[in-house]
């Protein structure tokens, strides 16, 4: 078995076929890692006494644990997360109170393990990809701090047509701006690149970005600018926009 010491850096769930899949990306000394959950299950809670009246599959389970007005509760458990959100939307209709129905499955998967950001995880490593994988570690809480490396992000846009004139990042000795057009008077000493249009500048953008790698990007209203905007002028010019791990 093998055994590394890491801090959780994004958390990811998607319903498959086969169930709720759990992802966690994580930076360790040895690199980033991905954690890996498949065949997961998404759960909430009732008190004993409420019947369940509804065709949405799931499994109910009585438990040694009591509500607040000392009532026992039995636990609902669903192979996908989607499942318990239906149920989440008819209760209201059938009388039927929830508990912890909106609590996320991979943020209980951390809370029953008292997982904040550190951790160690034991398991069989692998690499896919070329990336560090676990796939059903188990996981305990540690004392931890990793070295990050981060990059803050910028673009300019052109408000009449919507496209992006230039991409810039910055930090840890590494900045570069990507423009659209030709160098003329521009000073020879800037870190400019050029593109001939916004097309080869994304290119050159996920190309350039995806290499560097960061482990944190940050900027000025970054998820709702700027990541936002970088996507759907990916998606205008039909490229797919990877910039993250995995």
């Amino acid at each position: 078995m093998d055994r590394l010491d890491g801090f959780l850096l994004t958390r990811h769930w998607r319903d498959t076929p086969a169930g709720l899949e759990l992802g966690y990306w994580a930076q360790t000394d040895r690199g980033p890692l991905y954690l890996h959950y498949p065949a997961q299950q998404a759960v909430c809670f009732v008190t004993r006494q409420q019947p369940l009246e509804t065709d949405i599959p799931c499994r109910r389970r009585p438990l040694e644990l009591e509500d607040l007005q000392g009532q026992a509760v039995d636990a609902l458990y669903f192979r996908q997360q989607h499942q318990l959100q239906q149920l989440r939307e008819a209760a209201p209709r059938h009388h039927l109170t929830l508990y912890e129905s909106d609590v996320k499955a991979v943020d209980r998967f951390l809370m029953e393990r008292f997982i904040t950001a550190p951790f160690r995880a034991t398991g069989r490593l692998s690499r896919v990809d070329g990336r560090l994988q676990m796939t059903d570690a188990r996981l305990r809480p540690i004392d931890y701090r990793p070295r990050l490396s981060a990059l803050s992000l910028d673009i300019e846009t052109d408000g009449r047509r919507g496209q992006i004139l230039s991409i810039a990042w910055c930090g840890q000795g590494r900045e570069a701006i990507l423009m659209q057009g030709s160098a003329g008077r521009w000073p020879s000493e800037l870190p400019i690149h050029w593109y001939p249009n916004e097309r080869e500048l994304l290119q050159g953008f996920i190309q350039r970005f995806t290499a560097l790698d960061p482990d944190l990007i940050l900027g000025w209203n970054l998820i709702d600018f700027d990541l936002d905007y970088l996507e759907r002028r990916c998606r205008h010019h039909s490229l797919p926009f990877r910039i993250g791990r995995g």
